[in-house]
């Protein structure tokens, strides 16, 4: 049954489990089903400086009347006390049709490969730009307000091309105006047509003069009309800032979470999802150890920066395999009802921390699906496996060879199995002593029933010799046989693990 069937997640995906959903919410919402608003105004203001603004699935913030929202939508600036490029204003002449067309087309090449945000210009433009466009009016003597106008650009027509949204402030002296990058290029020809180079146009190069004027020789890294496009000029970091070398090259630096040349890869993409995973990515030899796995499913959900997951990994035991410890616990609290349930059904027990808890350990069915599709990806059989009274202390024979239970995944999917008595083909099982490689073996899981082999049971066409009457193995333990190592002592441990060989197609 698919428990996601009826899109009960209003802002969010939606994630099928077995009797039950979980909706993983869209930034900005929260509730079991995604439909509640979270306001981020209420921690640190959301981060603005001037108002936030609370508002379903989001917020956005404003600034006072005399300052501007930055480029990174939080913060406040005062356009009089930043660093601003200067407009020429010096042309008085009128413009040519064919001066008029040069114009438009040279500044859609240029704006077509600028940064499309809108950045603020210092100038003292009176009338003296009328054969290009139609100022906005004048701004009055007021220091406190930015003023929204609109600019015409009719290049000597007697209408308006087109229009284009303008902001300016007053500050002492001279005036302030944001424009975006394609307006600005048509402002810059308020300047003289021709310049002879002696207002330095070429922003990052040499200005040669030649009949019809100037031409600018762009130093390495920069090239446009004027030089004013630089290597950053494409946004080639993805996630990070972009700054050039004095080689005219650009460096990336990443934002936290980010790595590689243009920041395009998500850390957690590139650290190992399993033991297998681990040991493949360091193509060498690894000691057994608790080392950190990392959750592929919160990378795409973009929580670049997620913490890993401890696990203890096994290298050793069986040489040529590396196995993911999923599970753990003692005879003791084999009845625990976090322990004694079928796989599909495990919410969990001391997940974060198998180093302390070898008697009570089991990772979270949604932990056991991460490290399972993780070595599903890495080995063309991945399986899964069962060992008793496993000793990470041990230099060698780590655990007892006479119980033992190995199985692929393609054949049984341990994390799904729910069902009484089927027969199962198993890679390897040993009961006491009694096993066999590629045989039938009978298995039973439920709700509030470990997996395990009912060794008593003679079907399949197999039999373990001395079994109890109903003895369970590897789980459950109703009842149990002293005689089977992993339940020998009250302190003896069944280990369950995921894993599969390291180089597919050795023996």
């Amino acid at each position: 049954i698919n428990e996601c069937a009826s899109s009960p997640c209003v802002k969010g995906r939606c994630q099928d489990n077995i009797g039950k959903y979980t909706c993983i919410c869209d930034s900005g919402m929260t509730g079991v089903h995604c439909d509640q608003d979270v306001n981020e105004c209420s921690v640190r203001n959301g981060g603005c400086d001037g108002t936030c603004h609370n508002q379903y699935s989001g917020y956005y913030c404003t600034c006072p009347e005399s300052k501007d929202l930055d480029a990174d939508n939080h913060t406040c600036i005062d356009p009089c006390k930043v660093q601003t490029s200067s407009l020429l204003d010096t042309m008085t002449e009128n413009l040519t049709v064919f001066q008029s067309y040069s114009i438009i087309s040279k500044c859609q090449a240029v704006s077509s490969l600028a940064k499309p945000h809108m950045k603020w210009f210092r100038a003292s433009i009176a009338s003296n730009c009328s054969s290009v466009a139609r100022w906005t009016a004048s701004v009055q003597d007021n220091y406190f307000y930015i003023e929204k106008r609109d600019i015409c650009f009719h290049f000597g027509l007697q209408r308006c091309a087109l229009t284009s949204p303008i902001k300016v402030k007053h500050c002492r002296g001279y005036n302030v105006y944001k424009v975006d990058s394609l307006s600005a290029c048509y402002l810059n020809f308020c300047g003289r047509i021709q310049d002879n180079c002696d207002s330095s146009p070429c922003i990052n190069g040499d200005c040669i003069v030649t009949k019809s004027g100037y031409e600018c020789r762009c130093r390495p890294g920069f090239h446009g009309i004027h030089c004013e496009v630089d290597a950053c000029s494409l946004n080639p970091c993805h996630q990070g800032r972009c700054s050039v070398a004095k080689s005219g090259n650009y460096n990336c630096q990443c934002n936290p979470g980010y790595t590689g040349r243009h920041c395009e890869t998500a850390v957690c993409y590139t650290k190992p999802r399993s033991c297998l995973d681990l040991i493949k990515s360091k193509n060498s030899a690894l000691s057994n150890g608790y080392y950190q796995i990392y959750d592929d499913p919160s990378c795409q959900m973009g929580d670049t920066t997620t913490q890993g997951l401890l696990v203890y990994c096994d290298f050793e035991s069986e040489p040529g395999y590396a196995w993911t410890l999923i599970e753990s616990f003692s005879r003791n609290n084999a009845q625990v009802s976090y322990i004694n349930k079928g796989f599909p059904y495990s919410a969990g027990f001391n997940a974060d921390s198998p180093r302390q808890h070898w008697k009570a350990y089991r990772m979270t069915l949604t932990q056991m699906r991460q490290v399972y599709h993780a070595d599903r990806q890495l080995t063309i059989k991945p399986m899964w496996r069962a060992t008793c009274n496993f000793n990470p202390a041990a230099s060698s024979k780590h655990f007892t060879s006479t119980d033992y239970l190995r199985g692929l995944f393609d054949i049984l999917n341990i994390l799904k199995y729910n069902s009484f008595g089927e027969c199962f083909l198993v890679d390897s099982v040993s009961i006491r002593g009694f096993g066999c490689q590629r045989c039938m073996v009978p298995l039973w899981a439920g709700h509030d029933v470990h997996l395990h082999i009912d060794s008593s049971r003679q079907c399949c066409a197999r039999h373990f010799y001395n079994s109890l009457e109903s003895e369970d193995n590897f789980g459950y333990y109703h009842p149990y046989n002293t005689a089977f190592s992993c339940t020998s002592t009250y302190s003896s441990t069944t280990n369950w693990w995921i894993g599969g060989k390291i180089h597919d197609g050795e023996s």
